[in-house]
């Protein structure tokens, strides 16, 4: 079974588009595009040139859709259906297209009647040749269609189609980082003078009694200035032993 992704060349006899692989373009652009040919008129074709810029893909959508509706031949020429939808106003376009539905969408029809799920309706279309994304899209064709027309819908068709519909990955929420708190700029004066501790002094105290003990040349410093400088380094007089 062939499924037209991508635009190709015209279509010749060898190439037709198939008739069997289910539409799966957007269906309030096909309703767009019904509103555009009312205004302007039927083309003689729906080749590429019609459609101006459109992109590849969109325009394999669109066509592929119109074939299987049975719109369009393999030629891409209009059918006298799609001509009949194109006069008929709002109204008059429902029935045209329930008929149409209704021809084209058997199982989906049954199975809706059967309060198939969402699962069951992709299922369908998987075994129609459709994969991945392009199911999904013509499960939502299918869908709106029905809605549109008054065919029966099941309430799980559209119950499982939020969570069908992604790429089946569970995004977590993205927890930004909190900012962190301005620092707060806290002026101070000066700083203080460093206080001289009680080690500093007794440090700058038993320099000084070294120096004044240097000034000797070389004689032998007082007594009392002696034992100044061992009270100052922390030695006690023991019997006849100085020890610390």
């Amino acid at each position: 079974m062939t499924v037209e992704l991508y635009d190709r060349a015209e279509p010749t006899a060898a190439a037709p588009v198939s008739a069997k692989t289910p539409g799966y373009a957007s269906f309030t652009s096909t309703r767009t595009l019904l509103d555009t040919l009312r205004e302007s008129g039927l083309p003689a074709q729906f080749d590429r040139s019609y459609f101006g810029t459109a992109s590849g893909g969109l325009i394999a959508q669109t066509r592929g859709t119109l074939r299987f509706l049975d719109l369009i031949d393999d030629d891409y020429r209009p059918r006298p259906q799609l001509a009949e939808l194109v006069e008929a106003d709002e109204e008059g376009r429902r029935p045209i297209l329930r008929r149409l539905a209704e021809d084209r969408y058997v199982e989906e029809i049954k199975l809706a009647e059967q309060n198939g799920t969402y699962g069951q309706l992709l299922a369908v279309f998987r075994e129609r040749g459709l994969t991945g994304a392009t199911a999904q899209k013509a499960a939502t064709f299918y869908i709106h269609l029905a809605q549109y027309v008054g065919l029966p819908v099941s309430q799980y068709f559209t119950q499982g189609r939020a969570a069908s519909s992604g790429s089946g990955a569970t995004r977590r929420p993205v927890r930004r980082r909190a900012r962190p708190a301005p620092l707060e700029v806290v002026e101070t004066g000066p700083p203080p003078a460093p206080v001289e501790t009680l080690d500093k002094k007794r440090s700058a105290y038993i320099d000084l009694l070294m120096r004044l003990a240097d000034r000797q040349d070389g004689e032998l410093p007082p007594a009392e200035l002696l034992d100044r400088i061992e009270r100052a380094l922390g030695y006690e007089e023991k019997g006849d032993q100085i020890s610390p």
